[in-house]
């Protein structure tokens, strides 16, 4: 999916993503966390929609970084789709016309390692239009230095199309999505913290933040002001990087593979048919992703809702070891529904705008 983008087209449209997201599907993120810790569900919108403007920044940040990273980390572990052929060196003046000249040129010559044919028409089309370009530039014919500029992305389109594609395995993919989840859970840790505060207590975000370092400052010595007070912005961080591993894992990772597994296998085209392989890649990928992240998130949830550590303890390993006690296996999976819910939709939304908005 966002190995094929730019850094700034893969920011771009995980921004609208996470605001198409934020604002559809807070109320059930708001059921999941009053379910995982125990609170009584409503319908109140009053209830269901606060802290909206926490969780809108959060997703956009969230997302934004998540696909950032994912996508440069798929690019990095990308390799070629057939044998990589032998670049020629830039001859002559260099520049991109040269440059052009040599990709296209080299690739039509390895195709025709078969004994069939040295170069295809669509090949020597590209190699002769460089030529032209390059013949003018060296003559100071008018405008030449115009027309290579309007021709080169045109020359550059055609002779990349006999260069070897690009692509990422699909354990390579899935593991540039979980490293990039789990990086990306340091910028979500303060704005979910803010956000469950919010949902739990009402007030603005910084009440909410006041809160937070008020209590971190009574669990430690250094005060309000004091950097182990800060600190406290960041509790739920270890299961959080947990939680989002699996859950960008399943997103940005399991469901492009089964996607492009399952259009492989489609050998009819249209909308229909290509909504229905993004709906059932978002629900893999969802469903997934949730049954893997869910318990983390659940701990994630219960820590940041106890601030001061008075109902499940300081430590990540001791909130698990009080909802394990308390409540079993199910309790770990509480909000399990509605998170799946909000999963799934989510993953289908960012799955439909990387493939609608997405540069041709």
């Amino acid at each position: 999916m966002s190995e094929r983008l730019s850094d700034s087209e893969n920011v771009a449209i995980g921004s609208v993503a996470a605001v198409i997201e934020g604002v559809c599907l807070q109320p059930t993120l708001y059921w999941k966390n009053a379910a995982a810790q125990g609170l009584p569900f409503t319908a109140d919108p009053r209830l269901l929609y606060r802290g909206l403007g926490a969780s809108i920044a959060n997703e956009v940040a969230q997302l934004s970084a998540q696909v950032l990273i994912t996508g440069m980390a798929k690019r990095f572990l990308a390799t070629p789709e057939e044998v990589p052929t032998t670049m020629r060196a830039p001859a002559q003046t260099g520049g991109w016309a040269s440059a052009a000249t040599g990709r296209a040129t080299a690739a039509s010559e390895s195709r025709g390692a078969d004994g069939v044919s040295a170069q295809t028409p669509r090949a020597r089309n590209a190699i002769e239009r460089a030529e032209d370009l390059r013949r003018a530039r060296r003559q100071g014919h008018p405008m030449s230095a115009n027309v290579a500029h309007c021709e080169g992305d045109r020359v550059a389109e055609s002779a990349s199309e006999y260069m070897p594609r690009m692509v990422t395995t699909p354990l390579a993919s899935v593991g540039a999505a979980t490293m990039g989840g789990a990086l990306t859970a340091t910028l979500a840790t303060p704005i979910e913290l803010v956000m469950v505060q919010q949902q739990m207590h009402g007030g603005t975000i910084f009440d909410a933040v006041g809160r937070t370092l008020k209590a971190a400052a009574q669990r430690r010595p250094g005060g309000v002001g004091g950097i182990m007070a800060a600190t406290g912005l960041f509790r739920g961080l270890v299961p959080a990087m947990s939680r989002d591993a699996g859950y960008v894992g399943g997103m940005l990772g399991i469901t492009p593979v089964v996607q492009e597994r399952l259009k492989s296998r489609q050998g009819r085209t249209g909308k229909g048919t290509d909504r229905a392989i993004s709906v059932a890649a978002s629900v893999v990928g969802g469903v997934t992703g949730a049954l893997v992240s869910h318990p983390s998130d659940v701990v994630k949830t219960c820590m940041q809702g106890d601030l001061d550590g008075t109902r499940y303890g300081l430590q990540a390993r001791a909130t698990l070891a009080r909802i394990y006690s308390e409540r079993g296996l199910t309790g770990l999976y509480r909000g399990f529904f509605w998170r799946t819910t909000n999963i799934i939709c989510c993953v289908f939304i960012v799955n439909e705008c990387f493939t609608h908005l997405a540069p041709r």
